[in-house]
């Protein structure tokens, strides 16, 4: 059984309710039934109340994949109790060439995200 995870909030962080998904699969004779999913690192999964779910940082990363409103994860990232900016810098170093920032550069994607929290969403 592969499990398959897309972002997933933690209680209580952010502007309100965020429809995301969880999904499961089952490889039935090495067929994906469904073909959204990704494999992630041991590094980017953790068990949250007994269910694996993708760490703070991983589900930043795929809200910014998923062009989901920048002052919003803003806010989310404000809220944190804790962040690996290290681990979300270079995650987002893919993200960071269409989302203007240079290619390769997660960390000015970052502070670009983490200043719109400050400056009021610009």
């Amino acid at each position: 059984m592969m499990v398959c995870l897309s972002p997933c909030l933690f209680p209580g962080m952010g502007n309100g309710p965020v429809m995301l998904r969880i999904a499961f699969l089952k490889i039935f004779y090495q067929t994906v039934r469904k073909l959204d999913c990704k494999w992630l690192p041991k590094t980017s999964v953790t068990i949250r109340e007994g269910l694996p779910v993708t760490t703070l940082e991983q589900t930043i990363a795929d809200l910014v994949e998923s062009n989901f409103d920048l002052s919003l994860i803003a806010d989310m990232m404000a809220e944190a109790p804790s962040l690996d900016l290290q681990q979300l810098g270079e995650l987002l170093s893919r993200l960071a060439a269409r989302n203007g920032q240079a290619a390769g550069d997660g960390r000015a994607l970052l502070e670009r995200i983490r200043h719109r929290n400050v400056v009021g969403g610009n």
